[in-house]
């Protein structure tokens, strides 16, 4: 073989093992690099979804949310009616003022820590609320309905009173009694004026 031909030789070889190694590179990184963004990237979601205000909807709260709502209110506006709310195991759902702010046939399963620190945990009109073993709900006053359905195998606790109308104030035989039995099945509280 002549020098020329072994240049042309080491020339093909080059480019063989070049091709290779470029070949075995594209697929170990190709698969990284497609992989990579999931790892990386964290998802960006509201803690209570869907935004309120809404009605006729299952809302959920799947993490920790502090005034999402603004406002100190920690979810929910007084026009949100026919919801059914769902707090996960673990989540705390927080408002300075309120933790929920509901209108009316609100529906509760609370597996979580709902709090409002100056008002209500839940200030709500008819509401139906199903606090679980494990579940806290609290605030100067616990809950404010205007009418409620309540079964409780959790804890229940406010500064001033557990249940208000925020209508007529506290009726306290009925609640203490009720909540010591840890399940209350409907507490109305009179009109304003009777």
């Amino acid at each position: 073989m002549t020098t020329e031909e072994l240049e042309m030789n080491a020339t093909v070889v080059s480019r063989v093992v070049r091709w290779r190694l470029m070949w075995r590179s594209t697929c170990v990184l190709a698969p990284t690099i497609l992989i990579a963004p999931l790892l990386t990237i964290e998802r960006a979601e509201a803690a209570c979804t869907p935004v309120a205000p809404v009605s006729n909807v299952n809302v959920v709260c799947a993490s920790d949310t502090d005034n999402q709502q603004g406002g100190n209110t920690g979810y929910g506006t007084d026009h949100d009616n026919n919801n059914t709310y769902t707090i996960a195991a673990g989540v705390t759902v927080h408002g300075g003022t309120f933790g929920f702010t509901t209108g009316t046939n609100s529906v509760f399963i609370n597996a979580g820590t709902i709090s409002g620190t100056s008002a209500a945990g839940i200030s709500t009109g008819a509401a139906t609320i199903t606090n679980l073993s494990g579940a806290t709900i609290s605030g100067y006053f616990a809950i404010t309905p205007s009418s409620i359905n309540l079964s409780n195998a959790g804890l229940i606790f406010g500064e001033r009173a557990r249940l208000r109308s925020p209508r007529t104030g506290p009726s306290p035989t009925l609640v203490r009694e009720t909540l010591r039995r840890r399940v209350i099945s409907v507490v109305r509280f009179p009109p304003v004026g009777s």
